[in-house]
């Protein structure tokens, strides 16, 4: 039978000796305790032991009435009671730094974390992060990101947004120098500098060769049996001038000389793609060469800027004229 307290007017108050209890009982059958207005608690703990708790408001607060910068106490969350193996927490963290603040760029206190009681991080299992078209970012100490756990994740990357690991990159370069040659290597665009490597067997070149440019310039050329720099041939024991009509130069600056340790053989003129007999006069200093003996009875002729042109005698000559005249 349903009995009904009925107070029209003023509050109404149970009070019972300190530290007593209120027992709100709807016996064995479990039934319910409802209260119709809010329900505001003042004590130091509040103990829930029902199996399943249903709240219907979407926001739950912790850390109410809080008046000061940031959390007090430093952190608030929740905390999972994990029966014989350390307590697990989710927090916020004022002790923590965010290096990036999304909104105005700078360094604001404060960070989320999963952790184990007594401050040990503790991951968290999710499929999916969402940063809001922003960077995803790993900021401090010397942290990397492993997917060691995985199982040849190497083999499992084939879309092009998929972030490689060490491993898929190194594979990719030593597959890469199995299966495909890498004929050039380039830096620049107005100006490029490179090294091009052009084959027989795959460009359409007479003979092969290795090919460098600086500023788009061609510098050097390495062929199977030469390389050329500048106007310079080198081939074998021979060393001559590329251009035509180029003089080919020996300097030794400033008080060296240019020391020639061994026999020096002049062959006789014309060499290649020598027009004239004899060698035109220069503009400066000697040129000495060799032609048909005549009277000097050597065979080597010396023309200068003066334009004086004449065999150098040999000395068994020079005795003979010496005698006569």
């Amino acid at each position: 039978m349903s009995k009904f307290l009925n107070i029209p007017n003023g509050d109404y108050t149970i009070k019972v000796q300190p530290s007593g209890v209120i027992r709100l009982d709807t016996g064995s059958e479990q039934g319910q305790v409802i209260v119709s207005g809010d329900l505001i608690v003042t004590g130091d703990t509040t103990t829930v032991q029902s199996e399943d708790l249903a709240v219907k408001d979407n926001i739950i607060v912790v850390n109410d009435g809080e008046s000061g910068p940031g959390i007090t106490l430093d952190r608030a969350g929740l905390q999972v009671d994990r029966g014989s193996f350390l307590d697990a927490f989710f927090v916020f963290d004022e002790s923590l730094t965010d290096p990036v603040d999304r909104v105005d760029s700078d360094i604001t206190p404060g960070l989320f974390k999963f952790e184990l009681e007594g401050g040990v991080t503790k991951g968290i299992y999710i499929n999916s992060i969402s940063t809001g078209g922003e960077d995803l970012l790993i900021n401090t100490g010397s942290g990397v990101i492993s997917v060691s756990g995985t199982t040849d994740y190497e083999d499992q990357i084939d879309d092009d947004d998929d972030i490689t690991n060490k491993k898929y990159v190194d594979d990719a370069i030593n597959t890469a120098f199995e299966i495909k040659t890498i004929s050039k290597i380039t830096e620049g665009e107005i100006t490029p500098s490179k090294i091009v490597v052009r084959d027989t067997e795959e460009s359409l070149v007479a003979e092969s060769q290795i090919n460098f440019d600086i500023d788009d310039v061609n510098i050097v050329n390495f062929y199977s049996d030469r390389f050329e720099l500048g106007d310079i041939r080198i081939q074998g024991t021979l060393i001559e001038t590329i251009a035509s009509n180029q003089d080919l130069t020996l300097s030794a600056p400033g008080t060296g000389d240019v020391i020639v340790d061994d026999t020096l053989k002049l062959n006789s003129i014309p060499g290649v793609d020598d027009s004239n007999l004899v060698p035109a006069i220069p503009l400066d200093g000697v040129k000495i060469y060799t032609a048909d003996e005549s009277t000097g009875n050597t065979g080597i002729y010396f023309v200068n800027q003066n334009e004086t042109r004449d065999e150098i005698i040999s000395r068994n000559r020079a005795l003979v004229y010496s005698m006569i005249f």
